[in-house]
């Protein structure tokens, strides 16, 4: 999904582009918890609590990477929902670098012990 991110991006495809970036994070965070045992909930806004919950108040993952998460969240429904919702250039290249990172640490956690 981050592969389609950016081609999307590239082709200034924005919305769909910021949409397939937070998808990226959102199923790279269910795999984090399943990495860590725990089944996470279907919806947006329990995986995001759950995420909170099991994986950065225990200090597992650092906060920046919830927050992240959140802003993508918040984007992609504001580019989907919202008529005249607008998202721009600058914000969808932040989200598709902040899932690139999000990804990266989501994979090393799974890499370790």
């Amino acid at each position: 999904m981050l592969k389609d991110a950016k081609r999307l991006y590239e082709e200034k495809s924005l919305r769909s582009a910021a949409d397939r970036a937070y998808y990226s994070m959102f199923h790279a965070a269910h795999a984090a918890l399943a990495h860590q045992g725990v089944k996470a909930p279907r919806s947006h806004r329990g995986l995001r609590s759950v995420f909170g919950q099991e994986l950065v108040s225990t200090g597992v993952i650092e906060r920046k990477y919830s927050r992240d998460l959140t802003k993508a969240h918040e984007a992609r429904q504001e580019s989907t929902y919202e008529a005249y919702g607008q998202i721009d250039d600058q914000e969808v290249a932040d989200l598709i670098s902040g899932a690139e990172g999000f990804l990266a640490r989501i994979k090393r956690l799974t890499m370790e012990a």
